[in-house]
């Protein structure tokens, strides 16, 4: 909320400081009405601002979600600066010779049309990549869960004869495939099924079971890391 008053702030001093150039600054103009509308339309420009401004700062609510709207900001600033540049260009002439109303209004409605246009590709291509991070994000729940356990099962690990597998298998799971899919949805339920139960025979000190239980467990996750390689390549 503060980087949003703190944008509007600024967008409001420099509207500030462009209005008093363009009405301070004495100098003749022929066309009273074309002197009008360009202020008009560069007024829109600054107010245009404020759309990216309150997309970026209040409806992003995530660092990367802010991140992906600076487009916005960018297809807005773009479209600012051309719109003060036409406001210049037109006073310089407008000084020099009457300049027809038709010049700076159908200028200013291409920008408009490009503005629009940009704001509405930025705002798709935010949410598109939203959507994707998203489903990304669900889809590495498995695996992220797994990890912590495991991490925390190696840890707290101290039988030596099998505290090797027990690394090799914490190993095999922190570089496993991230992403999840419906197709590893039976092979991944396994395998929490046979972590929970490795974790019981530690606690009872079922040695003999639990390196069995060791084993089958590292082939259960080569075979959804397998799995995961078969799907890409199709």
């Amino acid at each position: 909320m503060k980087n949003l008053v703190k944008s509007i702030i600024v967008l409001g001093i420099v509207w500030l400081l462009f209005s008093i150039c363009y009405f301070v600054i004495p100098y003749h103009h022929y066309n009273s009405m074309t002197f009008g509308l360009v202020y008009v339309f560069t007024a829109l420009g600054f107010i245009a601002q404020i759309y990216p401004i309150v997309v970026t700062f209040v409806k992003s609510d995530k660092l990367k979600s802010k991140f992906y709207s600076m487009p916005l900001i960018g297809v807005g600033i773009i479209y600012l600066v051309l719109q003060i540049l036409l406001a210049v260009i037109m006073c310089i002439l407008n000084s020099m010779m009457p300049v027809d109303t038709w010049i700076p209004i159908l200028i200013s409605i291409i920008l408009l049309a490009f503005v629009a246009i940009g704001f509405i590709g930025a705002e798709t291509y935010k949410e598109e990549v939203e959507k994707i991070e998203q489903i990304v994000e669900i889809n590495t729940v498995f695996i992220d869960d797994l990890k912590a356990n495991s991490k925390s099962f190696y840890t707290y690990f101290s039988y030596e004869p099998l505290k090797n597998k027990v690394k090799k298998l914490h190993e095999l799971i922190l570089y496993s495939d991230p992403v999840s899919s419906p197709d590893l949805e039976l092979i991944e339920d396994e395998i929490l099924r046979k972590f929970t139960k490795l974790q019981g025979l530690y606690l009872k000190n079922d040695y003999d079971n639990l390196e069995y239980a060791i084993d089958e467990l590292t082939s259960l996750m080569i075979d959804r890391n397998n799995l995961c390689k078969s799907k890409k390549n199709r």
